[in-house]
């Protein structure tokens, strides 16, 4: 998990972006946290691939980049 979101390196993320939604007042509150604490505490469950194809971690949710032509292969 550390490869995929922090990297490795002098360019290595020290920081990570949290977002926490309130049910019940509808809203959602972002916050920076120290990347190492973060991963800790929000990636510490199962592993897991959605038929949209995201990509679950514990609690941390990664959405594959799509829908424009730069990705796209061509021989």
């Amino acid at each position: 998990m550390s490869d995929i979101i922090k990297d490795r390196g002098s360019l290595s993320a020290d920081w990570f972006m949290v977002a926490r939604y309130d049910k019940k007042l509808k809203e959602t509150q972002f916050s920076i946290a120290d990347i190492n604490l973060a991963m800790n505490f929000f990636g510490c469950e199962d592993v897991r691939v959605s038929k949209g194809g995201n990509l679950y971690i514990g609690r941390i949710t990664m959405q594959r980049k799509g829908g424009t032509p730069d990705n796209l292969i061509t021989v």
